[in-house]
C-alpha cells in the first residue's frame, strides 16, 4: 500500500487573471480560456502518484477578492490556508 501525502495549496492573485484555468488544467488535464468566474471559493483535489507515494493535492481556487469578507471563511483555523507570496511574484 502506497502512502499518501496530502499538499494543501491557495490560489490567490487578481480577478482575471487565469487562476481557476490554471487548476482546471492540472486537475482535469483541459485549458479553458473562457471559463466562467469562481464565486467566492471552489475546491478541487487531485492525486498523483511520487515513487512510492500518492501525492494528494487540495486545492482551494479563490476568486481573487481575498479582502471581501466573503472570503474570511479561507483564514479560519479549519482552513489551513497560509499566503505566503501574491500569485503574480510567485510567476516571476
Amino acid at each position: 500500500k502506497m502512502a499518501i501525502r496530502e499538499l494543501k495549496v491557495c490560489l490567490l492573485g487578481d480577478t482575471g487573471v487565469g487562476k481557476s484555468s490554471i487548476v482546471c488544467r492540472f486537475v482535469q488535464d483541459h485549458f479553458d480560456h473562457n471559463i466562467s468566474p469562481t464565486i467566492g471559493a471552489s475546491f478541487l483535489t487531485k492525486t498523483v502518484p511520487c515513487g512510492s507515494e500518492l501525492h494528494k493535492f487540495l486545492i482551494w481556487d479563490t476568486a481573487g477578492q481575498e479582502g471581501s469578507p466573503s472570503s474570511s471563511t479561507l483564514s479560519s483555523p479549519s482552513v489551513p490556508c497560509r499566503r505566503t507570496m501574491d500569485f503574480h511574484t510567485s510567476l516571476s
